[in-house]
């Protein structure tokens, strides 16, 4: 019997039911068992579902060129925090389910700026990607966050954060939210407390 092999590096792959995945570089897929097999066998990423992935990412991206410009190099920095918040919603081995395997690879048919297989092998690692960076944790704060944290204000209840900041933020929500299946509020809710943990140490 052939030894099925990933498309994308070549290394042999789990079967799980309809679903192969890839322990080397982390693709993922479903398995056709013809050239017939039924489209609807695979999950349904709905256009709202997609469409709020979209509008997370796009949040991402223009509150920090709203704050840092709109260079090539601005706009890199930011869809790596997109690029952050993917994984890290995705690290959670709950939060991988086919369902939102299948919404990442929808996301990057329409966007090239990474790849499915790459966001899911860094997530699959444990460790987001870019996580030095942009961590954004109780017990652990990345680079970027601190350097951010260096221009605002003191801390007191109530004091609202710059405009780029909140948008940013509540892109990561989003994202969060459609990998990991909470309602919006709660992961806001819960964001918020770790940033205000963070910005009441400064």
């Amino acid at each position: 019997m052939n030894t099925f092999r990933c498309p994308h590096c070549g290394s042999p792959v789990m079967i799980r039911g309809n679903w192969w995945e890839c322990g080397w570089c982390g693709d993922s897929g479903y398995l056709a068992s013809s050239k017939s097999a039924k489209q609807n066998d695979l999950p349904t990423i709905r256009d709202e579902e997609l469409e709020e992935l979209e509008r997370g990412v796009l949040s991402v991206v223009e509150g920090m060129q709203k704050h840092f410009g709109d260079g090539q190099a601005e706009r890199t920095k930011a869809l790596q925090l997109a690029i952050y918040g993917m994984s890290h919603a995705l690290c959670p081995s709950g939060n991988q389910t086919p369902h939102s395997l299948a919404l990442l690879q929808a996301f990057f048919q329409q966007y090239s700026f990474c790849t499915a297989s790459e966001v899911l092998g860094a997530a699959r690692s444990g460790t987001p990607a870019f996580a030095n960076q942009f961590v954004l944790e109780q017990e652990q704060l990345g680079s970027f966050w601190r350097s951010v944290l260096t221009e605002l204000p003191s801390y007191h209840r109530g004091r609202a954060l710059p405009d780029w900041l909140e948008q940013t933020l509540d892109g990561l929500i989003r994202i969060e939210s459609c990998f990991s299946g909470q309602d919006a509020a709660d992961v806001f809710a819960s964001l918020q407390q770790i940033w205000n943990v963070h910005w009441n140490a400064k």
